[in-house]
């Protein structure tokens, strides 16, 4: 008989995912020792080849207003926001801590994290929200609205893209 069941085990991988991602930010305090001559390795490529590489898309649209806005992020910390209906597309770098911070959430989405709209979502005016994850291979697709968004698990990732998406398309 298995110790680890259901929930207890997807608890387990997030945590044992956090945990390997909190000792990759404590070896990266290390001094690196490299015997004069030799090539050496600096701690992001290091860190770089050890995780998976992982690209993720969110898709804003609907609303009152007609909204279609777009988020797209990848491993490397390359960021592009765009909005349709003005025009406008920024790409920028993400800072390191705040790609750490949505990288723990896209590593620990599980592909069993799948699911449609709740039925009985019937809001008109809601934004429709779809969450692409594309890593090792493997793709992940959510979608919610914002009658739904607070039953889907992958809601943190996807309310963190949001704020990124207001900081950039806010000019801040």
């Amino acid at each position: 008989m298995s110790l680890i069941k259901g929930c207890d085990m997807k608890h387990f991988h997030r945590v044992l995912w956090l945990m390997l991602i909190g000792l990759l930010g404590m070896a990266s305090c290390a001094p690196l020792s490299v015997p004069e001559g030799q090539p050496s390795a600096t701690v992001s490529s290091l860190e770089a080849k050890s995780l998976p590489q992982w690209q993720v898309r969110l898709s804003q649209s609907g609303g009152f207003a007609g909204v279609s806005r777009r988020v797209e992020l990848d491993s490397n910390g390359a960021l592009k926001v765009s909005d349709e209906n003005s025009g406008v597309e920024i790409t920028t770098n993400l800072p390191p801590e705040a790609l750490k911070e949505i990288a723990a959430l896209v590593l620990e989405a599980q592909a069993g994290e799948q699911k449609p709209v709740p039925p009985g979502s019937a809001c008109r005016d809601c934004f429709n929200y779809v969450l692409t994850i594309e890593r090792d291979g493997e793709r992940i697709q959510v979608r919610a609205d914002d009658m739904t968004l607070n039953q889907v698990p992958l809601e943190p990732l996807i309310s963190r893209l949001l704020e990124l998406q207001k900081e950039a398309l806010s000019g801040k």
